[in-house]
């Protein structure tokens, strides 16, 4: 039996330098056989989704993974996680995808299925504006 993985990689972005990976984490596709299945049977968007128990069980369409890097691991050899994703995953028939859902490459256009934001909390550089640059590292709190 072959083993569709889906990969999530979680990387840093270096202004000068290489960008260096934070973490991953591999999921088996193979697990949500039962969703691609109901999915192929009716030729519709299906969304995969599973109860967790909260406060009281719910039924949730997005899952949260820890990531990690190999090279992080602690006195025992344990790999520790070095962040958290939040991941849906939907299935779409083809023929919606070629026709309805058309979409750009990561955030580029169009945008639409599903929207992707602008990632927050990322710093600004601007050469013509050095001050605005330092009022992002150090905050409002310290600034005159």
């Amino acid at each position: 039996m072959y083993s569709d993985i889906f990969a999530v990689q979680i990387w840093d972005r270096d202004l000068i330098g290489f960008n260096n990976l934070i973490g991953e984490y591999r999921i088996n596709l193979n697990q949500l056989h039962k969703i691609i299945q109901k999915a192929v049977k009716r030729r519709k968007v299906v969304k995969a989704s599973m109860k967790v128990k909260e406060r009281n069980f719910i039924i949730t369409d997005k899952f949260w993974y820890d990531v990690y890097n190999h090279k992080e691991k602690d006195e025992f050899g344990i790999p520790q996680p070095q962040g958290r994703v939040q991941l849906g995953f939907e299935l779409v028939p083809f023929e919606k995808a070629e026709d309805d859902l058309k979409n750009g490459y990561g955030r580029s256009e169009p945008n639409v299925y599903p929207t992707l934001p602008d990632p927050e909390g990322r710093l600004k550089f601007d050469f013509f504006s050095p001050l605005a640059f330092l009022k992002q590292i150090l905050g409002k709190k310290y600034l005159i």
